[in-house]
Order: structure tokens, then C-alpha cells, then sequence
């Protein structure tokens, strides 16, 4: 979303400020140093400005650097919606928005092939059973229904996929030297594997499925099942000497000398309020019977200094394209933008009052 306008202003004061401060202090370094550089070649003398001199400039230079390096760092969480409908337990689909597909659709194939994941699902409702405070005073903790967290490692898959799609398309061009690079399965990845049931399911080899009627074929990327099961290769780009591991139950981290980045995503319990008529209008659901919760997606992105003096941009670029990705197919608020849902809102209103 754009800046506010309060923001931009904000932003435009703080840029004048570091052009000032830049500008005076450029501008003493350089008197400095030609007061001190005349000095010093017509008598040998002023070799204390010389040293002022550049110090200035030196000092301007690292102050720019330390504000501009600081504009890389990225932490933000993105604002995405779930709908459920509580009496059937079943999530209900918004159209066109990529999360709200990609759950229902990736649910409904988990759960007709793995009689454990529909067991589960179906032990609880979605929400959160208790807000408490009692491990730790300063902090407040949400404990979950076993849904809610099913729902969490969903998300969680659709993650790495998004990763997996984003990496391999990428990182597959001959421009890059191939040696410099890293690829990685579910088989490189085995706590990732165990700790997520639908990364599990998904990327298990068809020769294991019964639903696929056991059929090795290695060269099949994505393939559907006669009940609507799903086998979804699994396979990430990365640049040498990164590494993805797991560190909290649902914090997911890419660490490279030059980057660490972290995704953690988070079913909040709370509940969300959609845009005016958007429940009866668009989803064509009950406003009485239909749920919607907030769901979080925390991005940290850090880069190392070293990111400033190596040339190697190109292999960290993709991690652009990849928060983009998410932003464009999770997060609600851009949604609402892209369908237009303001002008469609109206134009609804409009015609319900000429009828």
C-alpha cells in the first residue's frame, strides 16, 4: 500500500535533512582539504586540514551508507484472512483471492487421502482456546486449537512452495554458474519434512501412494490423483552456503553470509472484519454463520554488511520476487484493491436503489 500522506511528508522532511547534513559536510571536507593541500604545497604547511578534510567526507560517506543500508532491513507482517464456516468445519473459498484457493484446495486433497490429517481437522473448531500470561508476565500467549495449528502448517507448505517455484525458475537460467548454486529436496530436508504433514503428504514419491497406484515416475512434477489427491514435486534453487532450517514450531529461516531471512506464519484466533456487503455479495456466504480470522505472515529480512562490498546482487535478487509473491497472493488489503472491491461495492448499491 502507498504511504500516508503524513508518512510522506515525514519521509520528505528526513531526506531534505540528510541532503543538508550531507551537503554541509561534503562541503567543509572539500574547503578543508584544498585550504590544506594549498597550505601544504606553498610552505609544507597544513597538513591538519588535509586530515579534517577528509575525515569530513569520509565521515559523510559512512553516515550515508549507515541510513541507506539501514532501508534495506525488512520486518513487516502481512495481513491475510481466513473464512470458516464453524457448523460444517470447513474453510469457504473467497474467488480469486490466492490464499483462500490455495487452502481449500490443498486441504480438501490432504484430507481425503491421510485419514490422520482429517482426524485432526476435524477434532476442534478453528480458533483459540485460551489467552494466558503465567510463563512469562511481559508477554501474552495464544494457545490454539489443533485446527488452527493444521491450518498454520498449511500455510507453512504453501510458503515453501511459493519459495520452491519462485528459487527454481529463477536460479534456472544459464547466466548463472551452477556451481555457485545448491539444490535441495524433501530428502535434504528431513526435519523440515517431519515437522510439516502436508510438505510430508504432498512430496512423498507416487511409487508410495496408493492413490496413485503405486507408479514410479521421476519424471512427473505435479499430478492429481482420481479422488483429487495431489503430488507435488519439491525442490529448491538457493545460492551456496545457505541454509533453511526450522527454528521456533513455525518460524521458518534462510540464512546466506549476506542475508538471513525469516517467515513465520501465524494463525491469530482473532476475529476480522471484512469490507461492507463483500460476505453476501462476493463469497455468497451467511454473514450469521460465517467466521473470519485474522492470519499473520511475519517477514524479518536482514542483509550483512558484506552485502555492500561483494558484487553478487543476482543471487539474492530473487528475494524480491519472492516477497512480492507472497504480498500479492496473501495479503487481504491488496486484494480488495486489485478486484476493485470499493467500485464494485458501489456500483452494487447503485443498482440495488435503481431496482
Amino acid at each position: 500500500m502507498k504511504d500516508s500522506s503524513i508518512k510522506q511528508i515525514k519521509k520528505t522532511q528526513f531526506n531534505i535533512f540528510q541532503l543538508i547534513l550531507t551537503t554541509v559536510l561534503i562541503a567543509s571536507g572539500v574547503n578543508f582539504l584544498v585550504t590544506g593541500a594549498i597550505s601544504y604545497f606553498e610552505n609544507k604547511s597544513g597538513l591538519l586540514f588535509v586530515i579534517i578534510g577528509i575525515s569530513l567526507i569520509l565521515l559523510t560517506l559512512i553516515i550515508t551508507l549507515i541510513i541507506d543500508f539501514k532501508k534495506s532491513k525488512i520486518r513487516e507482517i502481512i495481513n491475510a484472512i481466513i473464512t470458516y464456516d464453524p457448523q460444517d468445519q470447513e474453510l469457504i473459498k473467497i474467488p480469486k483471492y490466492i490464499l483462500s484457493e490455495d487452502l481449500t484446495h490443498y486441504l480438501k486433497a490432504a484430507r481425503i487421502e491421510s485419514k490422520d490429517i482429517e482426524s485432526l481437522w476435524k477434532k476442534d473448531k478453528l480458533g483459540f482456546k485460551r489467552i494466558y500470561n503465567d510463563i512469562d508476565p511481559k508477554s501474552t500467549f495464544v494457545e490454539i486449537s489443533q485446527s488452527a495449528a493444521i491450518l498454520n502448517k498449511l500455510v507453512e507448505y504453501l510458503i515453501l512452495k511459493k519459495l520452491s517455484l519462485i528459487t527454481v525458475d529463477y536460479f534456472n537460467k544459464p547466466t548463472f554458474d551452477k556451481r555457485k548454486l545448491i539444490q535441495l529436496t524433501e530428502l535434504n530436508l528431513p526435519d523440515m519434512v517431519v515437522s510439516n504433514m502436508f510438505l510430508s503428504l504432498f512430496s512423498k514419491d507416487m511409487s508410495q501412494r496408493v492413490a496413485f497406484d503405486n507408479i514410479e515416475n521421476k519424471s512427473v512434477v505435479k499430478a492429481y490423483g482420481k479422488n483429487g489427491e495431489i503430488y507435488d514435486r519439491f525442490e529448491l534453487s538457493l545460492p551456496k552456503k545457505c541454509q533453511i532450517f526450522r527454528k521456533k514450531p513455525n518460524t521458518i529461516i534462510l540464512k546466506h553470509p549476506l542475508f538471513k531471512l525469516e517467515l513465520t506464519p501465524a494463525f491469530s484466533g482473532f476475529s476480522a472484519v471484512l469490507p461492507r456487503g463483500f460476505t453476501q455479495e462476493y463469497i455468497k456466504a451467511d454473514v450469521f454463520t460465517m467466521r473470519t480470522y485474522k492470519f499473520y505472515i511475519g517477514v524479518t529480512l536482514k542483509f550483512s554488511w558484506k552485502a555492500l562490498f561483494i558484487g553478487k546482487s543476482i543471487y539474492y535478487d530473487w528475494i524480491d520476487n519472492f516477497l512480492d509473491k507472497l504480498h500479492n497472493d496473501m495479503d487481504f488489503d491488496r486484494f480488495i484493491e486489485d478486484i476493485n472491491w470499493n467500485i464494485v461495492s458501489t456500483l452494487n448499491q447503485c443498482n440495488k436503489e435503481k431496482n
